[in-house]
């Protein structure tokens, strides 16, 4: 786990790394199901669901928690989110 941290620690002085949503695109492209990519997609449908703003954090923990009651991957569910979001 050290060498992860230390891994996402050099990743976040890259230039642009901003929320970390491109850090959790990274590990979802290489497979950890577990991560979601918290972005405007992401945020836009959470805000618009819950009818209050939704924090970067707060987006990554409530799909969680969400996709553990549906039965999915928060991967599923950020991707579901996603495309619904891509359609509209």
């Amino acid at each position: 786990m050290d060498k992860l941290n230390a891994v996402e620690r050099n990743l976040a002085g890259v230039a642009g790394h901003g929320s970390g949503a491109r850090l959790a695109y990274l590990w979802m492209l290489l497979g950890d199901d577990s991560r979601i990519k918290p972005d405007r997609m992401v945020l836009r449908w959470l805000q618009s669901v819950l009818q209050r703003t939704v924090t970067t954090a707060e987006a990554i923990a409530l799909i969680a928690e969400a996709a553990a009651r549906l039965g999915c991957t928060p991967w599923e569910l950020d991707h579901a989110i996603w495309e619904s979001q891509r359609n509209t």
